[in-house]
Protein backbone atom coordinates (compact mmCIF):
# COMPACT_ATOMS: atom_id res chain seq x y z
CA UNK A 1 0.00 0.00 0.00
CA UNK A 2 1.42 3.42 -0.94
CA UNK A 3 1.46 6.41 1.35
CA UNK A 4 -1.08 8.15 -0.91
CA UNK A 5 -3.73 5.47 -0.51
CA UNK A 6 -2.85 5.13 3.19
CA UNK A 7 -3.40 8.84 3.71
CA UNK A 8 -6.75 8.68 1.93
CA UNK A 9 -7.95 5.69 3.98
CA UNK A 10 -6.95 6.87 7.46
CA UNK A 11 -8.02 10.44 6.72
CA UNK A 12 -11.45 9.30 5.54
CA UNK A 13 -11.90 7.24 8.71
CA UNK A 14 -10.85 10.03 11.11
CA UNK A 15 -12.96 12.72 9.42
CA UNK A 16 -16.02 10.44 9.46
CA UNK A 17 -15.36 9.64 13.13
CA UNK A 18 -15.32 13.24 14.35
CA UNK A 19 -18.64 13.81 12.60
CA UNK A 20 -20.28 11.34 15.01
CA UNK A 21 -21.82 12.53 18.31
CA UNK A 22 -20.00 9.66 20.04
CA UNK A 23 -16.69 10.47 18.37
CA UNK A 24 -14.71 9.93 21.61
CA UNK A 25 -15.63 6.26 21.70
CA UNK A 26 -15.35 4.21 24.90
CA UNK A 27 -15.58 6.34 28.02
CA UNK A 28 -13.94 4.44 30.86
CA UNK A 29 -13.00 7.41 33.01
CA UNK A 30 -13.07 11.20 33.05
CA UNK A 31 -10.50 11.99 35.71
CA UNK A 32 -7.12 10.68 36.80
CA UNK A 33 -8.50 9.45 40.09
CA UNK A 34 -7.57 5.82 40.36
CA UNK A 35 -3.87 5.66 41.13
CA UNK A 36 -3.04 3.49 44.14
CA UNK A 37 -0.86 6.29 45.54
CA UNK A 38 -3.88 8.60 45.69
CA UNK A 39 -6.48 6.08 46.76
CA UNK A 40 -4.68 4.19 49.52
CA UNK A 41 -4.34 7.22 51.86
CA UNK A 42 -8.10 7.80 51.58
CA UNK A 43 -8.92 4.16 52.35
CA UNK A 44 -6.50 4.28 55.29
CA UNK A 45 -8.12 7.48 56.55
CA UNK A 46 -11.57 5.87 56.46
CA UNK A 47 -10.28 2.85 58.38
CA UNK A 48 -8.50 5.01 60.96
CA UNK A 49 -11.56 7.19 61.56
CA UNK A 50 -14.43 4.69 61.23
CA UNK A 51 -12.94 1.21 61.27
CA UNK A 52 -15.51 -1.19 59.85
CA UNK A 53 -18.49 0.87 61.07
CA UNK A 54 -20.85 2.94 58.96
CA UNK A 55 -20.53 6.72 59.06
CA UNK A 56 -22.84 9.50 57.90
CA UNK A 57 -22.10 11.57 54.80
CA UNK A 58 -23.21 15.23 54.66
CA UNK A 59 -25.63 16.08 51.84
CA UNK A 60 -25.08 18.51 48.96
CA UNK A 61 -22.03 20.58 48.11
CA UNK A 62 -19.79 21.49 51.01
CA UNK A 63 -17.54 24.54 51.17
CA UNK A 64 -13.88 23.74 51.54
CA UNK A 65 -13.82 26.12 54.49
CA UNK A 66 -16.15 23.89 56.52
CA UNK A 67 -14.17 21.94 59.13
CA UNK A 68 -17.00 19.93 60.69
CA UNK A 69 -20.80 19.62 60.89
CA UNK A 70 -23.00 18.23 63.67
CA UNK A 71 -23.61 14.53 63.08
CA UNK A 72 -20.83 14.25 60.51
CA UNK A 73 -17.77 14.40 62.74
CA UNK A 74 -16.38 11.07 61.51
CA UNK A 75 -16.71 12.13 57.89
CA UNK A 76 -14.74 15.32 58.52
CA UNK A 77 -12.15 13.33 60.45
CA UNK A 78 -11.70 11.23 57.30
CA UNK A 79 -11.32 14.39 55.22
CA UNK A 80 -8.68 15.70 57.60
CA UNK A 81 -6.71 12.46 57.78
CA UNK A 82 -6.80 12.12 53.98
CA UNK A 83 -5.67 15.76 53.60
CA UNK A 84 -8.37 16.29 51.01
CA UNK A 85 -11.56 18.33 50.69
CA UNK A 86 -15.13 17.39 51.67
CA UNK A 87 -16.43 17.40 48.11
CA UNK A 88 -13.47 15.53 46.62
CA UNK A 89 -13.87 12.64 49.04
CA UNK A 90 -17.60 12.15 48.46
CA UNK A 91 -17.75 13.00 44.74
CA UNK A 92 -14.46 11.71 43.36
CA UNK A 93 -13.30 8.81 45.53
CA UNK A 94 -16.47 7.36 47.03
CA UNK A 95 -18.34 6.57 43.77
CA UNK A 96 -15.38 4.67 42.33
CA UNK A 97 -14.64 2.94 45.62
CA UNK A 98 -18.24 1.74 45.51
CA UNK A 99 -17.90 0.38 41.98
CA UNK A 100 -14.59 -1.27 42.90
CA UNK A 101 -16.17 -3.17 45.76
CA UNK A 102 -14.24 -1.24 48.42
CA UNK A 103 -17.04 0.86 49.89
CA UNK A 104 -20.71 0.21 50.61
CA UNK A 105 -22.73 3.39 50.09
CA UNK A 106 -26.17 3.32 51.69
CA UNK A 107 -29.47 5.13 51.22
CA UNK A 108 -31.55 6.66 53.99
CA UNK A 109 -32.90 3.23 54.94
CA UNK A 110 -29.43 1.72 55.23
CA UNK A 111 -29.58 -0.31 52.03
CA UNK A 112 -26.64 -0.35 49.62
CA UNK A 113 -27.37 1.92 46.64
CA UNK A 114 -26.94 0.92 42.96
CA UNK A 115 -23.39 1.09 41.66
CA UNK A 116 -24.26 3.35 38.75
CA UNK A 117 -26.35 6.45 38.29
CA UNK A 118 -26.63 9.25 40.86
CA UNK A 119 -28.34 7.72 43.89
CA UNK A 120 -28.80 9.66 47.12
CA UNK A 121 -26.20 8.48 49.61
CA UNK A 122 -26.57 9.04 53.37
CA UNK A 123 -23.88 6.80 54.82
CA UNK A 124 -21.03 4.47 53.93
CA UNK A 125 -18.70 1.80 55.31
CA UNK A 126 -15.62 -0.05 54.14
CA UNK A 127 -16.21 -3.52 52.72
CA UNK A 128 -14.38 -6.57 54.05
CA UNK A 129 -12.16 -6.44 50.95
CA UNK A 130 -11.19 -2.85 51.68
CA UNK A 131 -10.35 -3.64 55.30
CA UNK A 132 -8.09 -6.52 54.21
CA UNK A 133 -6.46 -4.23 51.65
CA UNK A 134 -5.71 -1.52 54.21
CA UNK A 135 -4.24 -4.05 56.64
CA UNK A 136 -2.13 -5.88 54.03
CA UNK A 137 1.55 -5.44 53.23
CA UNK A 138 2.14 -2.87 50.48
CA UNK A 139 2.79 -5.37 47.68
CA UNK A 140 -0.33 -7.37 48.56
CA UNK A 141 -2.37 -4.16 48.96
CA UNK A 142 -1.29 -3.06 45.47
CA UNK A 143 -2.25 -6.46 44.03
CA UNK A 144 -5.69 -6.27 45.66
CA UNK A 145 -6.16 -2.72 44.44
CA UNK A 146 -5.26 -3.68 40.87
CA UNK A 147 -7.86 -6.44 40.95
CA UNK A 148 -10.46 -3.97 42.23
CA UNK A 149 -9.47 -1.47 39.52
CA UNK A 150 -9.93 -4.16 36.88
CA UNK A 151 -13.43 -4.82 38.22
CA UNK A 152 -14.14 -1.10 37.90
CA UNK A 153 -13.04 -1.02 34.26
CA UNK A 154 -15.07 -4.13 33.43
CA UNK A 155 -18.10 -2.62 35.12
CA UNK A 156 -18.03 0.47 32.88
CA UNK A 157 -19.76 0.25 29.51
CA UNK A 158 -17.08 -0.64 26.98
CA UNK A 159 -14.41 -1.18 29.64
CA UNK A 160 -13.87 -4.90 29.15
CA UNK A 161 -14.01 -4.52 25.36
CA UNK A 162 -11.28 -1.86 25.50
CA UNK A 163 -9.07 -4.11 27.61
CA UNK A 164 -9.51 -6.89 25.04
CA UNK A 165 -8.77 -4.54 22.14
CA UNK A 166 -5.60 -3.26 23.80
CA UNK A 167 -4.35 -6.77 24.57
CA UNK A 168 -5.03 -7.78 20.96
CA UNK A 169 -3.30 -4.70 19.53
CA UNK A 170 -0.30 -5.14 21.82
CA UNK A 171 0.06 -8.61 20.34
CA UNK A 172 0.84 -6.80 17.07
CA UNK A 173 2.79 -3.83 18.40
CA UNK A 174 5.26 -3.61 21.27
CA UNK A 175 3.63 -0.36 22.44
CA UNK A 176 0.76 1.97 21.60
CA UNK A 177 0.57 5.74 21.85
CA UNK A 178 -2.13 7.82 23.50
CA UNK A 179 -2.89 9.34 20.09
CA UNK A 180 -3.35 5.87 18.55
CA UNK A 181 -5.73 4.96 21.37
CA UNK A 182 -7.58 8.26 21.06
CA UNK A 183 -7.94 8.30 17.27
CA UNK A 184 -8.50 4.61 16.57
CA UNK A 185 -8.45 2.03 19.36
CA UNK A 186 -11.10 3.67 21.55
CA UNK A 187 -13.65 3.27 18.74
CA UNK A 188 -15.68 0.20 19.66
CA UNK A 189 -17.48 0.29 16.32
CA UNK A 190 -14.34 -1.21 14.83
CA UNK A 191 -13.45 -4.86 15.05
CA UNK A 192 -10.08 -5.61 16.66
CA UNK A 193 -8.69 -6.46 13.24
CA UNK A 194 -9.97 -3.22 11.70
CA UNK A 195 -8.46 -1.20 14.55
CA UNK A 196 -5.06 -2.84 14.16
CA UNK A 197 -5.10 -2.26 10.39
CA UNK A 198 -5.89 1.42 10.89
CA UNK A 199 -3.03 1.76 13.37
CA UNK A 200 -0.74 0.20 10.75
CA UNK A 201 -1.99 2.71 8.16
CA UNK A 202 -1.46 5.57 10.61
CA UNK A 203 2.09 4.40 11.32
CA UNK A 204 2.82 4.02 7.60
CA UNK A 205 2.68 7.81 7.27
CA UNK A 206 6.00 9.58 7.52
CA UNK A 207 6.37 12.07 10.37
CA UNK A 208 5.41 15.13 8.34
CA UNK A 209 2.28 13.57 6.84
CA UNK A 210 1.23 12.26 10.24
CA UNK A 211 1.52 15.71 11.80
CA UNK A 212 -0.33 17.24 8.86
CA UNK A 213 -3.15 14.74 9.31
CA UNK A 214 -3.38 15.49 13.05
CA UNK A 215 -3.57 19.23 12.37
CA UNK A 216 -6.28 18.61 9.77
CA UNK A 217 -8.35 16.55 12.24
CA UNK A 218 -7.92 19.21 14.91
CA UNK A 219 -9.02 21.93 12.47
CA UNK A 220 -12.05 19.82 11.52
CA UNK A 221 -12.98 19.61 15.21
CA UNK A 222 -12.68 23.39 15.43
CA UNK A 223 -14.81 23.83 12.28
CA UNK A 224 -17.60 21.63 13.67
CA UNK A 225 -17.44 23.36 17.06
CA UNK A 226 -17.68 26.81 15.46
CA UNK A 227 -21.12 26.03 14.05
CA UNK A 228 -22.30 23.92 17.01
CA UNK A 229 -25.58 24.95 18.62
CA UNK A 230 -24.75 23.45 22.01
CA UNK A 231 -21.99 21.62 23.89
CA UNK A 232 -23.14 18.20 22.67
CA UNK A 233 -22.41 19.22 19.08
CA UNK A 234 -18.91 20.50 19.86
CA UNK A 235 -15.76 18.52 19.13
CA UNK A 236 -12.93 19.22 21.60
CA UNK A 237 -9.62 17.75 20.40
CA UNK A 238 -7.77 18.68 23.59
CA UNK A 239 -10.32 17.11 25.92
CA UNK A 240 -10.42 14.05 23.69
CA UNK A 241 -6.67 13.63 24.21
CA UNK A 242 -7.03 14.25 27.95
CA UNK A 243 -9.63 11.49 28.08
CA UNK A 244 -7.22 9.14 26.28
CA UNK A 245 -4.53 9.90 28.85
CA UNK A 246 -7.02 9.29 31.65
CA UNK A 247 -7.93 5.95 30.08
CA UNK A 248 -4.23 5.03 30.03
CA UNK A 249 -4.04 5.75 33.77
CA UNK A 250 -7.01 3.46 34.39
CA UNK A 251 -5.53 0.68 32.24
CA UNK A 252 -2.21 1.06 34.05
CA UNK A 253 -4.05 0.68 37.35
CA UNK A 254 -5.41 -2.74 36.41
CA UNK A 255 -1.94 -4.27 36.59
CA UNK A 256 -2.07 -5.66 33.02
CA UNK A 257 -0.51 -2.63 31.36
CA UNK A 258 2.19 -0.07 32.08
CA UNK A 259 2.24 3.57 30.93
CA UNK A 260 5.31 5.64 30.16
CA UNK A 261 5.30 9.38 29.52
CA UNK A 262 2.32 11.74 29.38
CA UNK A 263 0.21 13.77 26.98
CA UNK A 264 0.83 13.08 23.29
CA UNK A 265 4.02 11.25 24.23
CA UNK A 266 2.32 8.70 26.52
CA UNK A 267 2.76 5.06 25.53
CA UNK A 268 1.17 1.85 26.78
CA UNK A 269 2.79 -1.60 26.98
CA UNK A 270 1.82 -4.95 28.38
CA UNK A 271 3.19 -5.34 31.90
CA UNK A 272 5.76 -8.09 32.27
CA UNK A 273 4.76 -10.88 34.62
Amino acid sequence: MTNTSTTSSIREYLFSRVERPGYRGAHITQHNRLQFSRAFPVLSAIHAAAGESAFSIPPGDISNDVQTMPGFEVYFEIVGKARSTPNTIKKVFFPDFGRMGLLDRMNKGGRVVPLHGRPQVFSARLTETAVRLVMAEKSEAQRMYQKAAENLVKGVSGGEEIMNVMRFALGEFCELSALEYMLILSDLRLTKEQAVNLVKEYRALDGGKRQSLLRAVERECERISAKARDKDEQRDFGNWLNEANSAFVVLDGTGHFVVRGSGRNATLKLRSE
